[in-house]
């Protein structure tokens, strides 16, 4: 293997690594979390909705 290829190699492997890194310490899963949190309290609320107009419709 030619010393021209092993350097760029190297410093694409650990470019690789540093990126992995920080993507995972930015603290991206907890806005993930949030996200859900989120998504479950609008259904909760959506179905709360949707059974209040079905007793009203129902009671008509």
């Amino acid at each position: 293997m030619n010393w021209c290829m092993l350097i760029p190699l190297l410093v694409g492997v650990i470019c690789a690594l540093l990126g992995y890194l920080i993507g995972k310490l930015s603290g991206r899963g907890n806005r993930q979390s949030f996200n859900i949190d989120a998504y479950k309290n609008r259904i909760a609320k959506l179905e709360a909705d949707l059974e209040t107009c079905i007793s009203k419709k129902t009671s008509d």
